[in-house]
């Protein structure tokens, strides 16, 4: 049973790692689950596989057998908890009631570090009982040393890992077991479990095992809301133009800058200019000219790769991120806009040229010298009288 729920674990840590990877970095499943943080995986899984065995070799020594019973009980019960498809918060209560059940402990919390304060994801109203705030500060003065929200404050502040130790509650003193809870890539706590008990128990083992089920749902959890929220800022449109803004080229082209330091993938950046703009806004309408602009977006979005972003850079300028192409192809493109500009007639406007600046990504870059490269090669591309494509890149 031990390592069937071990087995069960690491196919479930794969998965959703793999899935959330590819859907935040726009990777394929199969990249993200063989070559994304491998090591850091076959280290997780090892963990699930081989850390549970000798926790229960251990226990054979030193516990009955019915307490292994109740700990793999717990563990099992906890894992069907983290793969139901509920919300985190009634994941947390109900991991919550399960160890109080099982272990016949009076109270269990979780608790999540924000920036500033240290807050109880539990939504028990028995907390209260004990004294158990909604929020803690974790830089709050004149605390007493043997009180929950003292040893909360040195968890957050020391980045402590385990701790068990008497504390005064609301409801008398307790015996209580204090968990960090910490991300499979990091060493920095992001919270923490609270264990309290009538009497001193050998708790040590059973809550670190619970600390990784739970910090491992919360971190999927994290992610997942952090992944939904860089799909909603792709979906941002200019309200004129109805193409992608600034903001959504400035996050695509971090989110491949992260992916160009990781895997080496080529990433190029056009920027482009309707040559003589000004003057065609001071010759035509605005109307006129709002129309020109909304056409000729239609116009690129409609010839470029489904992989490439067209958007707004700034009021008078569009630009193209081309992931995995470099200066050479980014160039190609750009020749190809060209062509197809000198064959087009704008409604009420006719023919037009445009300028672009072409560059890619470097080893030596950061992502504002980048931008500036593209930025710097459009200018000289408008000085050379426009219609021309210039090219800068770092040798």
């Amino acid at each position: 049973m031990k390592i069937v729920i071990s087995l069960a674990l690491s196919v479930l840590y794969l998965l959703l790692e793999s899935y959330i990877t590819a859907t935040s970095l726009s990777i394929a499943f199969f990249d993200a689950l063989l070559y994304h943080n491998l090591i850091i995986k076959i280290f997780v899984i090892a963990a699930f596989l081989i850390l549970p065995q000798i926790h229960f070799h251990k226990n054979t020594q030193e516990n009955s057998e019915a307490s292994e019973d109740i700990e793999l009980e717990v563990f099992k019960k906890v894992s069907q908890v983290i793969t139901s498809p509920i919300p985190i918060i009634s994941q947390v209560n109900q991991i919550s009631a399960l160890v109080k059940s099982h272990l016949k402990t009076p109270c269990v919390f979780i608790a999540e570090y924000q920036t500033n304060e240290i807050l109880i994801l539990n939504t028990d109203p028995n907390l209260k009982e004990f004294g158990i705030k909604e929020k803690y500060s974790p830089y709050a003065e004149n605390l007493q040393e043997n009180s929950i929200e003292y040893i909360l404050s040195l968890f957050f502040l020391e980045k402590r890992d385990f701790l068990t130790q008497k504390v005064e509650t609301l409801d008398g003193p307790y015996q209580a077991y204090f968990s960090a809870l910490t991300r499979e890539n990091s060493s920095k706590p992001f919270g923490i479990i609270v264990i309290l008990s009538e009497k001193e128990e050998n708790f040590e083992h059973i809550i670190k095992g619970l600390s990784a089920l739970i910090a491992f749902s919360i971190s999927l959890h994290q992610r997942k809301i952090a992944s939904e929220k860089f799909q909603e800022q792709l979906l941002q449109k200019d309200d004129t133009l109805g193409i992608p803004t600034n903001t959504v080229l400035q996050t695509i082209i971090e989110r491949e800058y992260h992916r160009f330091l990781r895997y080496e993938s080529n990433l190029s950046l056009i920027i482009i200019e309707i040559d003589h703009i000004q003057n065609l806004q001071n010759i035509f309408s605005a109307e006129v000219t709002l129309e020109l602009k909304k056409e000729f977006s239609k116009l690129i979005t409609k010839n470029i790769r489904a992989t490439d972003t067209f958007g707004k850079w700034t009021e008078n300028r569009f630009a193209i991120v081309a992931s995995s192409i470099d200066f050479r192809s980014a160039r190609s493109l750009a020749k190809k806009l060209t062509s197809l500009l000198a064959n087009h007639r704008f409604v009420k406007v006719g023919k037009i040229t445009c300028s672009y600046g072409v560059t890619s990504l470097a080893t030596e870059d950061t992502i504002a010298t980048f931008r500036k490269r593209a930025e710097d090669a459009l200018n000289e591309a408008i000085k050379k009288g426009g219609n021309a494509i210039e090219v800068k890149i770092l040798v």
